[in-house]
């Protein structure tokens, strides 16, 4: 936790959060390790917070894109927005994600992914959120990623049916959510 945790601000965490009816139970891929989240607990109401990427070069990458997994639990979450700076000041909301994604703090992770195809050399991604109007506002985000779009994306809300001894029917969407 940063020193002053009076503020709304990015913290990291193992677990659920300390507040009931927001965050998740843990991070994204084992459920045990560290992620980072706003604790909406602290802070008043419309206080912003950032977290800023270290710059990244994505100059090698044809069609560079970031990858996160996000959990946004909680009645009063507010708008999480995905801000780029090539290097002459931030491009703001270049990706957002308004109010709870989520309706459980057991809900799984939702994996998504940004487009930079419009930037080029090196970069910084700022992660901007502002304080709702109470403590179930805690926006959590892990697993950030830089790379070329993956030639076979992983399927999100896979689903089974008609399910018998042999045979199942399946079903999935094929773009992240």
């Amino acid at each position: 936790n940063p020193p002053n945790t009076t503020t709304y601000s990015w913290r990291t965490n193992i677990g659920p959060t300390g507040s009931t009816g927001t965050g998740p139970l843990g991070d994204a891929t084992t459920g045990t390790g560290t992620y980072v989240y706003t604790e909406a607990s602290s802070g008043a109401q419309g206080a912003m917070t950032s977290l800023i990427s270290p710059l990244v070069d994505i100059s090698g990458l044809t069609n560079p894109e970031m990858r996160f997994a996000y959990h946004m639990y909680g009645a009063t979450i507010d708008t999480l927005h995905i801000d780029v700076n090539p290097g002459t000041g931030w491009q703001a909301d270049v990706f957002t994600l308004i109010g709870q994604q989520q309706t459980s703090n057991a809900a799984p992770w939702r994996d998504t992914l940004v487009d930079l195809s419009a930037f080029s050399g090196v970069i910084q991604v700022r992660f901007r959120t502002a304080k709702g109007g109470g403590f179930t506002g805690d926006v959590s985000i892990d697993d950030v990623f830089f790379d070329d779009p993956l030639s076979c994306p992983s399927p999100s809300n896979l689903n089974a049916s008609s399910i018998t001894v042999n045979s199942a029917s399946l079903s999935w969407s094929k773009d992240p959510t």
